[in-house]
């Protein structure tokens, strides 16, 4: 059996024990350690607020959309609990930690046995062995995760990684993107599940990364591909400002046309890219709508809802995925990049102030708030980080102290939990989930997929999209600390 794939129910047991727990994922006290020792050199104290700094926010009587505005003053004294040392992290602990994610994601890739494919979840057995599922993973954020790790680490080979897979997912007739002789649904993205559907909610990000393979080797395919993308979402695109694509299929056609998710309105982004890749007005007047939809999809709190009426864009239930801030974020900073637009920070700082009033409440952000779906209540009260990378990403551009908080915060939690033992390739790097000791068999009979059935043999697992969102948090991070000029914040 493959070295990816199985290590002696001993090795395992140890891996999961109390041990482990303690070495390997290392307790909040012992991380917070470390991060003391490793940084002393780089924490900048001139870039820390002080109490004394902080008082006059905490004695002014402010407008509730003034504070929700900045969230300096909702949450100043919050921050006061966090030393300068705990905000300080070493270039040398960011760039292993990342370094130890790309070899987790190179076996990913090497369990396939296909080039150009990358398995999307991996889940972990106590007797030893590796379950990985999605061979068709389809996420674009891998190929910027690459890129990423290849700029970061100075590793060429990423890139090269990078280029296979999106490759893979132009010249795969049947599983990427669609190139088949319905007109149509033209760029629309193979599913996961390999189910023989294509959605839109995947194939709406890749224009961004495709626009960044397109500058940097100039190779027009990508460019091709992108606009065949554009033009089923120009199509799609509703009087609201909503794209209505959730779902298509050579025998069906297209349905799930009475709902959306919210991350759908990641086509902000989307519209953004093809404007900047292409120039045609006609992006740009579908970015406006979109973002007319984004901003009225948003609640007074700055929370979203999961589930919209793509007509109306009301809320169709109470769930709120916390998991679909980190899509949100990411399509606010790929359209910022584009249109620096005051609409899409305000969008992004009010977000902020929701996540803020929940970690610093709860200490964690659960996966799913309200849940209400079978697939969703398996894993609502999973802690998820995703939202660490956008968090920064606003930080760089508003300076806003909470969202660099939160973010640091966020990325310290994952890291806590990543494996570090690199004589077992496919765990070392995982970022681990573990599995809810609550469930019972019964609570999967609704829930058609695999890596949400009931085992009791699984321990714990490790997806592709929490991974790469971590990169990007990682690479976001070593910016921070290594600024152009200047000194660095941590």
């Amino acid at each position: 059996m493959s070295k990816f794939n199985q290590a002696s129910e001993a090795q395992v047991g140890e891996f999961f024990s109390l041990r482990f727990v303690l070495e390997s994922f290392r307790s909040r006290e012992a991380l917070r350690a470390q991060i003391e020792k490793d940084t002393i050199s780089m924490s900048n104290s001139d870039r820390v607020t002080t109490p004394k700094e902080m008082a006059p926010h905490l004695n002014t009587v402010a407008e509730p959309d003034a504070v929700a505005s900045t969230g300096e003053q909702r949450y100043s004294f919050l921050r006061l609990s966090s030393a300068a040392s705990a905000h300080a992290l070493s270039i040398d602990t960011i760039q292993k930690s990342m370094a130890d994610l790309g070899l987790w994601l190179d076996s990913a890739c090497l369990s396939t046995g296909e080039e150009g494919c990358c398995h999307r979840t991996a889940l972990f057995h106590q007797d030893g062995r590796i379950t990985w599922l999605y061979p068709h993973s389809n996420c674009s954020e891998l190929i910027r995760a690459w890129l990423d790790l290849g700029a970061s680490l100075q590793d060429r080979r990423y890139r090269n990684i990078a280029l296979s897979y999106a490759n893979r997912l132009i010249d795969d007739p049947l599983r990427g993107l669609y190139n088949g002789p319905v007109r149509e649904a033209g760029g629309m993205m193979w599913y996961w599940r390999d189910d023989g559907t294509y959605t839109g909610g995947y194939s709406m990000r890749i224009p961004g990364v495709f626009l960044r393979l397109q500058e940097e080797l100039n190779e027009k395919r990508f460019a091709e591909a992108s606009i065949a993308i554009g033009e089923t979402f120009l199509r799609r695109q509703l009087s609201s400002g909503a794209v209505n694509m959730v779902a298509w299929s050579p025998d069906r056609g297209w349905f799930a046309e009475d709902t959306m998710g919210s991350r759908y309105a990641y086509c902000v982004a989307t519209f953004a890219s093809l404007y900047s890749l292409t120039q045609d007005r006609r992006y740009k007047v579908a970015y406006e709508l979109a973002v007319q939809a984004l901003l009225k999809m948003q609640q007074p709190d700055g929370s979203f809802f999961q589930f919209y009426d793509p007509v109306s864009l009301e809320p169709q239930d109470q769930s709120i995925k916390i998991h679909f801030f980190a899509y949100l974020f990411n399509a606010l900073e790929e359209a910022y990049a584009v249109f620096p637009d005051e609409r899409l920070l305000a969008c992004g700082m009010a977000m902020k102030e929701y996540l803020a009033g929940l970690y610093y409440y709860r200490r964690q952000l659960p996966y799913c708030y309200n849940a209400e779906h079978p697939s969703d209540l398996v894993e609502a009260d999973s802690a998820v980080y995703d939202s660490a990378s956008g968090l920064l990403w606003l930080y760089q551009v508003t300076g806003d102290p909470t969202a660099l908080d939160l973010g640091i915060r966020l990325w310290n939690d994952a890291r806590g939990c990543q494996l570090d033992c690199p004589e077992y390739p496919g765990f070392h790097g995982a970022l681990i989930r573990g599995q809810n000791p609550l469930r019972k068999s019964t609570e999967t009979a609704a829930i058609p997929v695999a890596h949400l059935q009931f085992d009791p043999t699984r321990v714990a697992s490790c997806e592709v999209w929490f991974a790469t969102n971590y990169i990007f948090s990682c690479k976001k991070l070593l910016h921070i600390a290594q600024p152009p000029l200047g000194k660095s914040v941590l």
